[in-house]
């Protein structure tokens, strides 16, 4: 599964594929087939509760059920809440009345901390039950790894979360939101914790959330299939997959 972006890694939904191949690292190349795909997709919804939400969590909530409500017809979605504990408030679902009604359950508690890593940790341990394939975590927050009192919050490392999410029985992209303003959130790590995984990040202001969950699902409505039989010796290889555009251009390939 894959998605098209531009130089900037921004998504490119309306591009027309030419053809596709993929590369093995011994220098053996397939030609791969490319579709829509139609299989359901498993979408974890990771939001922020932490008490330095306050008066964002509105705004919050208002585009995060926007970015369910247009999201992909095979979408199931789980909802977890995190602040300093992490609370499942949602199995995969398809009902979208029930995922509204999950994410009006995120509201702010003050004082609380922010244990990004176990959230994220957390929504793993959720899709690494869901089938292989199409798989994505949508993880937003307005702060960093912390408690109220400025300590480490969660039992789980950065590191631990991005082997976690690249393992091959457990892999999922994280695709990372940043409220930016009165929180001194970790935009680099956010950034790197999306790249690491094979996701997206976006980070803006309170008025900019629509936006920002809006081009997340985007990415996610605009992923293509790419199909190919490999032939490879035993043991662990790297495929590199190469898109050619109808007008001949070639975007960044993927390894």
């Amino acid at each position: 599964y894959f998605t098209l972006t531009d130089t900037l890694g921004q998504v490119l939904p309306a591009a027309r594929i030419q053809s596709a191949t993929i590369l093995l690292e011994d220098g053996s190349i397939y030609p791969a087939n490319v579709e829509q795909p139609t299989t359901p997709f498993y979408i974890a919804l990771v939001l922020d509760a932490s008490g330095s939400m306050g008066s964002a969590a509105q705004a919050m909530r208002d585009a995060a059920i926007q970015a369910v409500n247009n999201a992909p017809q095979e979408a199931r979605f789980a909802v977890i809440r995190f602040k300093d504990q992490i609370d499942r408030l949602q199995d995969f679902t398809e009902d979208r009345s029930q995922v509204t009604n999950a994410i009006g359950q995120v509201q702010p508690r003050n004082l609380a901390g922010t244990c990004l890593y176990d959230a994220a940790y957390e929504a793993v341990t959720m899709l690494s039950t869901a089938p292989q394939g199409r798989r994505a975590i949508i993880l937003f927050t307005d702060g960093r790894d912390e408690t109220a009192q400025g300590t480490i919050c969660s039992r789980h490392t950065y590191g631990e979360v991005v082997e976690f999410a690249n393992r091959a029985d457990s892999r999922a992209p994280i695709h990372t939101i940043g409220l930016a303003g009165g929180q001194a959130i970790n935009a680099a790590e956010l950034r790197n914790l999306a790249s690491s995984t094979g996701g997206l990040s976006a980070i803006g202001e309170r008025e900019d959330l629509s936006a920002m969950f809006g081009q997340i699902m985007t990415a996610l409505k605009s992923q293509y299939l790419a199909t190919a039989l490999t032939c490879p010796r035993a043991g662990a290889h790297t495929a590199t997959l190469t898109v050619t555009l109808e007008d001949g251009s070639m975007p960044q390939p993927a390894a």
